[in-house]
C-alpha cells in the first residue's frame, strides 16, 4: 500500500525525519532544508576521509548518468574502489556518493526494487504542483516544531530531538516562548514529573477527554521506535518505567535482550519481551517475557499476554509461539498452556 502511494501516486516521498521514512510530498520544501543541512555535515566529514575527495568528485558524473539514462540503482555503477561509510564498511565509493547525493537532496528515491533504492532527479520524481523552493529558516522551524507536536503530542524540552532540529536547550526555549505567550502552546503539570512538558492548544480538549477514557484489557507489544516510546527519558519520568532498546548494546551489557520491546497493559507499562522470528520452524520465539515486580498476574492478564503473543506471531507470518524464558519463572508454564 505505501509503495503504491509513494512510487505510483507520488503522494509521499522518502525523506529523513527522525530516521528514514515516508512523508507527504507537499512537505518536500521543508525536508529539503533539513537534507541540505545534513549534506553539509556529510561533506565536512568526507573531506577528512582518505577517499572523501574521490566520493565528492563522482557527484557530477553520477548525476549526469542518471540524467541521461533515467532512474538507476547503485548496482549500475561498477567500481572496485571501496570506503568505510557509516554502518557499512567496504561500501563502493559510487554507492557512498549516491548516498551523499540522496541525503543532500540532489537525488530522490524513484522506487525500490528488492528493497534497494532506485535513484532519480527530484524534478522527475516530484509531481508538478509541488513547491521545490526551500523554505526559509523561520518557515522551517515553525513547520518542524508543529510536526513534532503532531507526531508526539507532548513536547519535552529536555529531549535532544525536540522540534526535530537538534537545537540546544536555550535555543528550544527561545523558539517556544513566543508560542506560549500567544497561547498556542500550553504547559502541563504532571505529578512527580521532573521535566517541563508542553502540548499544542489544539490537543487540550483531547487531553481533557482522556480523563474519561476507559482502556480495554488488550495487551500491546510496542515497537522500539513507536512514537510513544521514542523519548525513553520521558517514559521513565512520567510512567516510572525504564526502557532501553538494546539492539546496539554489546551482548555482555544487555539486560533484557537484543530486540527488547515494552509491554503496555491498559495505561501501564508492565514489562518487556525479547522476540525473535525463527523462520525455519515458523515460530515466534520469546527469549524473554518479563513482568515488572508488583504487577499482579491475574487470569485476565495471563490470557491477554497469550493472546498478544499469538497475534504477534500471526502478524509476523509465523504459525506458532515458543516461550524460552519468563520472569517470574512460574509464568512460563501458565502461558505455554494458552499459546
Amino acid at each position: 500500500m505505501i509503495e503504491k502511494i509513494a512510487y505510483d501516486e507520488r503522494k509521499m516521498i522518502e525523506a529523513y525525519f527522525n530516521a528514514l521514512c515516508f512523508v507527504p510530498a507537499e512537505e518536500y520544501r521543508y525536508h529539503l532544508v533539513k537534507q541540505q543541512s545534513i549534506g553539509k555535515e556529510i561533506k565536512a566529514h568526507l573531506v577528512k576521509l582518505a577517499k572523501g575527495e574521490k566520493i565528492l568528485g563522482l557527484v557530477k558524473h553520477l548525476k549526469s548518468e542518471i540524467e541521461r539514462q533515467g532512474p538507476l540503482p547503485a548496482s549500475y555503477f561498477k567500481t572496485e574502489s571501496k570506503v568505510s561509510w557509516g554502518y557499512s564498511p567496504g561500501l563502493k565509493v559510487t554507492t557512498a556518493a549516491l548516498d551523499y547525493m540522496w541525503y543532500s537532496g540532489m537525488l530522490m528515491t524513484h522506487n525500490r526494487e528488492n528493497g534497494k533504492r532506485i535513484y532519480d532527479l527530484p524534478e522527475r520524481v516530484l509531481p508538478e504542483h509541488i513547491e521545490t523552493k526551500p523554505s526559509t529558516k523561520k518557515e522551517y522551524q515553525d513547520f518542524m516544531l508543529r510536526k513534532h507536536f503532531r507526531t508526539y503530542h507532548i513536547g519535552d524540552l529536555s529531549f535532544w530531538r525536540f522540534g526535530n532540529m537538534h537545537l540546544k536547550k536555550p535555543e528550544r526555549i527561545t523558539l517556544i516562548e513566543p508560542l506560549i505567550r500567544k497561547g498556542e502552546l500550553l504547559e502541563l503539570e504532571i505529578e512527580a514529573a521532573k521535566n517541563r512538558y508542553l502540548i499544542m492548544k489544539d490537543d487540550y480538549e483531547d487531553l481533557l477527554a482522556a480523563e474519561k477514557y476507559t482502556p480495554d484489557n488488550r495487551v500491546r507489544f510496542l515497537a522500539p521506535l513507536d512514537n510513544m516510546t521514542f523519548n525513553r527519558d520521558m517514559i521513565e519520568d512520567i510512567f516510572g518505567f525504564e526502557y532501553r532498546w538494546e539492539v546496539y548494546a554489546p551482548k555482555s551489557k544487555r539486560k533484557y535482550g537484543y530486540y527488547v520491546m515494552p509491554i503496555l497493559y491498559k495505561t501501564d507499562f508492565i514489562g518487556r519481551i525479547d522476540p525473535k522470528a525463527d523462520r525455519k520452524s515458523s515460530a515466534l520465539v520469546f527469549n524473554l517475557i518479563q513482568i515488572e515486580d508488583g504487577v499482579k498476574i491475574a487470569n485476565t492478564l495471563l490470557k491477554e499476554l497469550a493472546s498478544a503473543a499469538i497475534r504477534f506471531a500471526k502478524f509476523a507470518g509465523l504459525e506458532k509461539v515458543d516461550i524460552k524464558k519468563t520472569s517470574p519463572q512460574s509464568l512460563k508454564s501458565k502461558l505455554a498452556k494458552l499459546v
